[in-house]
């Protein structure tokens, strides 16, 4: 991978080591970047069954022509899921169209 350098911060060492002024390169603290992803993942899965646990009730959902009973966050994360797919299609749309014309 490249390497990041800070404008204005000191080089980087030849061999990809980072200097004492200089961003180190992104290929080498993949040991204390894993660390860190792990440890980003264990607090979004303890969020996450925190957020289960607390919206377990059922409740009913109405649309036009039927309704549905669930418990809460099953509709909760089916609203997030919409959302994001509807903003994906958005930012794709406006992105094309930007690099259309």
């Amino acid at each position: 991978m490249a390497r990041r350098e800070h404008p204005g911060s000191g080089p980087q060492s030849g061999d990809g080591r980072p200097t004492q002024s200089g961003w180190r390169s992104l290929d080498e603290p993949r040991a204390s970047r894993t660390k860190h992803q792990l440890i980003a993942l264990g607090v979004f899965v303890v969020l996450g069954l925190l957020f289960v646990a607390l919206n377990s009730r059922k409740v009913e959902t109405r649309f036009i022509v039927f309704s549905v009973v669930t418990p809460l966050w099953v509709g909760l994360v089916v609203n997030l899921a919409v959302g994001v797919a509807v903003g994906w299609f958005l930012h794709v749309y406006y992105a094309r169209k930007s690099r259309d014309g």
